[in-house]
C-alpha cells in the first residue's frame, strides 16, 4: 500500500504460523508438566523402597541383636519371618511399579523432545523469514535513497 506522499509504507513483520507456534509452545509446556509428575512419581517409588529397605535391615539387626541377648521364641521368629516376607512383596511390588514408572518417564522425555523439536523448527522458521523482510526493507530504503539522491542530483544539474 502506498501513503498519502505516494511511497510505500513499510509492513510491519507478521509471522503467519504465530497460533501454531503458540499452540506448539503450550504443548511443550504441557509435556514438561506430564514429565516432572512422572518424575516426581518415580522419586517418590524410590523413596518408599529406600524406607522398606532401612526397615528390613533394622529389622534383621535387631533380631541379630535379640539372638545374642537371649534365646529367641518360636513364636517371635515367626512373627519376624512374617514381617520381612511383608516387607519383601510389598519391596518387589514397587520396584515392578517404579520399572512401569520409569518406561512412562522416557515416554514422557521422548514426547517432549519432539514438542521442544516442533517448537524449534518454527522459531527458526520465523527468524529466516524475519531476516528476508528486513532484508526486504534494507533493500527497499537504500533504492528509495537513491531516488533521492538522484533526484536531488537532477535537480541541481538543471538549470534555472
Amino acid at each position: 500500500s502506498r501513503s498519502p506522499w505516494g511511497r510505500r509504507r513499510v509492513k510491519k513483520f507478521h509471522f503467519r504460523l504465530e497460533r501454531l507456534a503458540k499452540l506448539r509452545e503450550r504443548t511443550r509446556d504441557q509435556k514438561k508438566i506430564a514429565l516432572a509428575e512422572a518424575i516426581q512419581y518415580r522419586t517418590r517409588i524410590e523413596g518408599q523402597i529406600e524406607q522398606i529397605q532401612h526397615v528390613r535391615e533394622a529389622e534383621k539387626s535387631q533380631r541379630r541383636d535379640g539372638l545374642q541377648s537371649s534365646a529367641p521364641s518360636v513364636e517371635d521368629a515367626i512373627q519376624s519371618q512374617v514381617f520381612d516376607g511383608l516387607l519383601q512383596r510389598y519391596e518387589g511390588q514397587l520396584g515392578r511399579q517404579l520399572e512401569q514408572v520409569s518406561l512412562v518417564v522416557e515416554q514422557r522425555r521422548d514426547h517432549l523432545r519432539e514438542a521442544e523439536k516442533g517448537v524449534r523448527i518454527l522459531e527458526k522458521l520465523e527468524s529466516k523469514l524475519k531476516a528476508r523482510h528486513d532484508a526486504r526493507i534494507d533493500s527497499a530504503e537504500r533504492q528509495l535513497m537513491d531516488e533521492f539522491a538522484q533526484t536531488a542530483d537532477h535537480r541541481r544539474d538543471a538549470p534555472l
